[in-house]
């Protein structure tokens, strides 16, 4: 009697145990950080105090890392906030119109924006790998602005404005997971005035696509 009894708790406690589902796993939740690489774009416009305009654009590479935190709901949806650095060596020049050769320079980007997005299952069946999200916060760049032909001079400035952009990355397993990320900066427009120049007034925006490397630090 007390076997059949045992068999029957034991019976109950499996079926019991089956009929609980099992808890989603969450590769997006966590604390990150990761490497990022890839090219840019830029866009001068530039407007002299006697209404003489230019424009011109540039580019090159870009190297840098990003950190961040973002947490996975049940429903599937992500949300989170991250910031990245990098350096660039993105530049361009006007090609010498109106007499004197100008190049503008990024030399480092920064931000720190919000993320959402949504996950889906693509290799791992049973397990939401996939993330496609969008980004918006606030951009920061070191910028150069060289004379290169007349006289010669050089006007560094700090610069800031909106980023915004969108991205997908994959998870590998719940630690790796790889991805790609189109961002556009609006830096607005600032003034230089050199010695020997006739004061001017530069409008940047830059576009920028990365590959990405994101490792999972904790709760993924």
């Amino acid at each position: 009697m007390r076997r059949w009894c045992l068999a029957l708790a034991v019976v109950g406690a499996v079926s019991v145990s089956a009929s609980v589902p099992a808890q989603a796993q969450k590769w997006f939740d966590g604390l990150y950080v990761g490497l990022n690489a890839g090219l840019g774009w830029g866009d001068h416009d530039r407007e002299t105090i006697f209404d003489f305009k230019n424009s011109y654009d540039s580019s090159g590479h870009i190297l840098g890392a990003h950190i961040g935190f973002s947490v996975q709901n049940p429903a599937s949806f992500v949300w989170g906030i991250e910031a990245d650095a990098a350096w660039t060596n993105i530049r361009g020049d006007d090609n010498g119109v109106g007499g004197t050769t100008d190049e503008s320079r990024f030399n480092w980007l920064a931000s720190v924006r919000a993320r959402l997005g949504f996950t889906a299952s693509l290799l791992n069946p049973g397990v939401n790998d996939l993330l496609v999200f969008g980004t918006v916060g606030w951009g920061f760049a070191e910028m150069e602005h060289i004379n290169l032909s007349g006289v010669p001079t050089k006007h560094t400035r700090n610069v800031d404005g909106l980023t915004f952009g969108f991205g997908g990355q994959l998870a590998l397993n719940n630690i790796w997971s790889v991805g790609a990320e189109w961002r556009r900066y609006e830096f607005g427009s600032y003034s230089v005035e050199a010695v020997g120049l006739n004061p001017f007034k530069v409008e940047s925006t830059l576009d920028t696509f990365t590959i990405r490397a994101t490792m999972c630090l904790a709760s993924c």
